[in-house]
């Protein structure tokens, strides 16, 4: 997959985002992109069916609290080869392969078909709909009979409640002379995370985890991410990425893990924090406020952990 991730980084690159690669398989996102108004979160797959349910949620766990895009670029699914020009969709994310991915960041060129279980559908313009059918002076129950559907997914369509399949499209743009589809925009994707039990995984990340909660500070514990945590709730419009480090940890290791910190909370734009067990380290590394477990504790709520951590800054 290094190939894949290379090509989507030299195009991301060569339209000015500002990208962070990930190379680590096990990482339920590769890359992270900034663009001028937009933040993505990037999985590159030869086959999306081995993508796992665990991966796709902390995908959408992170973009959610960063206010991001989660996207997968994929090749194929099982052995069928992914058509280019129709996005997929697989635990509410949405899947496109490079080809389509390149024409939407070249030429703002954004597929208008999309592929589920059930088959493959277009979204209706529901303005240009209504608008045919004031200026040809049909109602809905003519146009449905003329294409044997019923009015009542003609009144559907209009209101924006239903996808017509590719067939039916193709008779109502034959009907009314008119092209009629809506082109699917990949960047305002609308997604919903379907767990939250992201857990602390070991005793110092329930130690962290229970200073944060009685300061009321709520963090998501990730298994699949580049870092240990990411904050959500109220304080979302400023993410705090939390990464913590064991006095066992050599210091080359948790010196590691605060540079990848460093390097994506810079993207995100986000506040940024690493926690350690009491032991004697700087209280910066690579521009990332250091605590100790006993400052955390000092900790009085959200608004003075934000004042510690931009006076570290």
């Amino acid at each position: 997959m290094v190939d894949l991730i290379t090509k989507v980084l030299s195009l991301l690159n060569q339209h000015d985002f500002q990208t962070l690669p990930i190379y680590h398989k096990s990482s339920c996102f590769d890359i992270t992109a900034r663009g001028k108004d937009k933040l993505l979160f990037i999985k590159c797959l030869h086959n999306i069916d081995n993508f796992q349910k665990r991966h796709k949620e902390e995908l959408k766990l992170i973009a959610e609290a960063c206010q991001g895009v989660p996207l997968i670029i994929g090749e194929i699914n099982k052995q069928t080869k992914l058509q280019d020009q129709v996005v997929y969709e697989t635990g509410n994310i949405p899947i496109i392969t490079f080809s389509t991915f390149m024409r939407i960041i070249v030429e703002n060129l954004f597929p208008h078909i999309y592929s589920k279980r059930g088959g493959r559908f277009v979204q209706i313009d529901r303005m240009k709909l209504s608008e045919q059918l004031q200026t040809r002076k049909m109602t809905k129950t003519e146009l449905a009979k003329k294409i044997d559907i019923s009015r009542r997914t003609i009144s559907y369509y209009l209101k924006g409640e239903m996808d017509a399949s590719i067939e039916t499209y193709r008779l109502l743009e034959k009907e009314l002379e008119s092209e009629l589809k809506r082109p699917i925009n990949i960047f305002d994707w609308s997604f919903e995370v379907s767990s939250r039990d992201f857990k602390p995984k070991d005793e110092l990340e329930i130690n962290v985890d229970e200073q944060f909660k009685q300061i009321g500070l709520q963090v998501l514990w990730t298994k699949k991410a580049p870092f240990d945590g990411v904050s959500e709730g109220e304080i979302q419009k400023e993410v705090i990425i939390t990464g913590v480090g064991s006095k066992n940890e050599k210091t080359k290791v948790i010196h590691q893990k605060i540079s990848v910190i460093q390097s994506i909370s810079s993207i995100i734009n986000s506040l940024r924090m690493f926690v350690v067990e009491d032991r004697p380290i700087r209280k910066m590394i690579y521009g990332v406020p250091v605590l100790t477990m006993s400052q955390l504790e000092d900790v009085e709520d959200i608004e003075n952990l934000k004042e510690k951590i931009k006076k570290k800054k």
